[in-house]
């Protein structure tokens, strides 16, 4: 979201009244805490309030996403996952020297080798509470992200530049050619309709629902008192109003006071420099002044912004009805864990793997696939264990609780570098899944299944438009469907009228096929070149890290991407180890065999 602040601190530094340091490189580590930020990131905010509370001093290195910065080859050093934040330690605490990323994983860092009140508790119950809001936030970004692209970087890029062919140019050199035809797609609003935006919007108030519950007669999100969960959710939750979605004081009562009281601590309301502050003052009280420069400058003056206002109403009153969580019958009064288990998922994978490894005992609760489409990351809300009368939510709260049953097998160590590093890889590898690999998994895999469910009762999948739980994703469902016909199904004839705009060319997705293919390509050479010195991601044995991303990888061969063995000589090596662990013979079978009963 720091793209946005790129040209006003451009516009403001040849005006002289932010000048900048004469340096060797930016990427110079100096002692003590450096921070690779953008402004208005809201993972970046997440450690700058950190390190504010803390009361930690710091560099800040500004890494402008707009030219494509991030694929600088001294940036993915510092972070494979090309995003930020990413924090360097020099000589601080006692942390050994490094690089580290994944906002989450570095506020936690900062807060076990600092002193002071602890933003997470030692209590396991408040931790996995503030493990399940750090999933939430993680979980809204499907909604939030088009949002954010189409509604506000798409403006911003047209202030910028003249068409999408000059901004493409004045990125970085590294810059993939899949990531420049994103933005090109991005500044010339394709890919997303009106109507798109407008479900998203809906989507999104719909999310917040469960904040507005979430606070009800609480001024924290948990315990008493401010903790790492509302410093997670905060930054995404303040950005609203930037990307066209206001919030209410009268839909949203406690979330609107809970912005006020969390604003109001210095820690963040100092988080935002003041170009940033100017930059989010013209976006939400100079809209249209900030479109109609972006439509001048690059000649497409049709576009607008939506108004997420329109739709809060119908948001609220369409909302599904929360019922009082009652503990499914199989999880009631069983000794064993139980897990839900969605078909053909990698993160079924994954906690079933790590259970194993553990040698932990569990049970499988059937649930239903159309839950993973649509959602890759708001997907990962989906997924719980019931352990103890108790359910765990969330992909991160759900692998840290399995890691700490295991008596003789340490997954998760607690030291804190070390922790850090393998959450680091768990970051890198949920980035991959959500940003790369989901996209081809629906195309190649979900899309057979649901044609096989529903080319011959195409009324049963038109009726999912009426049922509350599937109404704000009908469309991602309905395209997933499409995307699996033949040229010359008669459910295609039938859908185009109203639904042909969800078609997508073969060219088209030839194209965006490649452009994957081409990033998953850099993470596999990222992970051999880890593996060159070294058996296993973090350490000297197998960790949570390397199952975690074991898992991803062994759905490459399902949407066509083939790791060589001769490419990836290391990287094949430690699948091979990776591979002989007990029972994931077994786990990768029952996997083919769901697929082929499925889609058959």
């Amino acid at each position: 979201m720091g793209l946005i602040v790129s040209f006003f601190s451009a516009v403001f530094e040849k005006l002289g009244l932010f000048p900048q340091k004469v340096k060797k490189s930016k990427y110079e580590v100096d002692d003590g805490v450096t921070l690779f930020d953008t402004g208005l990131s809201p993972p970046a905010r997440r450690v700058r309030i950190t390190l504010l509370e803390k009361q930690i001093p710091f560099k800040k290195v500004d890494i402008n996403l707009l030219a494509g910065e991030q694929y600088n080859k001294e940036y993915c050093f510092v972070n494979p996952n090309k995003k930020v934040p990413a924090v360097a330690f020099k000589n601080f605490k006692g942390i050994p020297d490094g690089f580290y990323f994944e906002s989450n994983v570095i506020c936690e860092l900062l807060d076990t080798v600092s002193t002071g009140a602890k933003l997470y508790p030692t209590d396991k119950k408040e931790k996995a509470q503030i493990r399940m809001w750090q999933d939430y936030e993680l979980g809204i970004v499907d909604d939030f992200v088009p949002l954010a692209y189409y509604n506000l970087i798409s403006f911003v890029c047209r202030t910028m530049h003249a068409d999408s062919n000059e901004m493409k140019e004045s990125m970085d050199k590294n810059t993939p050619e899949a990531a420049k035809e994103r933005f090109a797609g991005v500044y010339n609003a394709v890919g997303k309709t009106e109507k798109d935006l407008y479900e998203h919007a809906i989507a999104s108030y719909q999310n917040l629902l469960t904040l507005e519950r979430g606070l009800s007669g609480k001024q924290y999100l948990v315990g008493d008192r401010f903790t790492a969960a509302d410093i997670s959710v905060f930054p995404r939750i303040h950005m609203f109003s930037l990307v066209g979605m206001p919030i209410p004081q009268e839909h949203f009562p406690n979330v609107y006071a809970w912005i006020q009281r969390i604003y109001s601590r210095p820690s963040v309301s100092s988080s935002e420099d003041f170009p940033t502050k100017i930059t989010r003052f013209v976006i939400t009280s100079l809209t249209s002044i900030f479109v109609l420069i972006g439509n001048v400058k690059s000649g497409q003056k049709h576009h607008k912004r939506i108004d997420g206002t329109k739709v809060i109403d119908k948001a609220v009153n369409e909302a599904p009805v929360v019922t009082e969580f009652k503990l499914p019958q199989e999880a009631l009064d069983n000794p064993k864990v139980v897990v839900d288990d969605y078909p053909v998922s990698s993160d079924c994978l994954q906690i079933k793997l790590l259970l194993q490894e553990l040698n932990v005992k569990y049970d499988t609760r059937n649930c239903h696939i159309l839950n993973m489409i649509g959602r890759a990351a708001g997907s990962g809300g989906i997924f719980t264990i019931y352990h103890n009368n108790q359910p765990i939510k969330g992909m991160r709260g759900i692998t840290e609780y399995i890691c700490s049953l295991g008596a003789k097998i340490d997954l998760l160590p607690s030291d804190p570098s070390v922790k850090g590093k393998i959450q680091s890889w768990q970051a890198w590898e949920q980035t991959m899944y959500i940003q790369e690999l989901y996209p081809l998994i629906e195309v190649d895999i979900y899309s057979r299944i649901l044609v096989h469910r529903y080319e011959q009762k195409l009324d049963d999948l038109l009726n999912l438009r009426s049922q509350p739980e599937y109404q704000t994703k009908f469309t991602c469902i309905l395209k997933c469907f499409m995307a699996g016909l033949s040229k010359d199904s008669d459910c295609l004839e039938k859908l185009k009228e109203e639904y042909g705009h969800l078609i997508e060319e073969p060219e088209a997705l030839k194209k965006r096929r490649e452009g994957f293919y081409e990033l998953l390509h850099g993470r596999l050479q990222h992970l051999d070149n880890t593996l060159m010195h070294q058996d296993y991601l973090v350490g000297k044995d197998v960790t949570m890290a390397d199952i975690c991303v074991f898992s991803r990888l062994m759905f490459f061969s399902y949407v066509g991407m083939k790791i060589s063995t001769q490419k990836y000589s290391n990287l094949s090596t430690w699948i091979l180890k990776m591979q002989s662990q007990q029972n994931v013979a077994y786990l990768l079978d029952d996997i083919n065999k769901q697929i082929t009963s499925l889609s058959q």
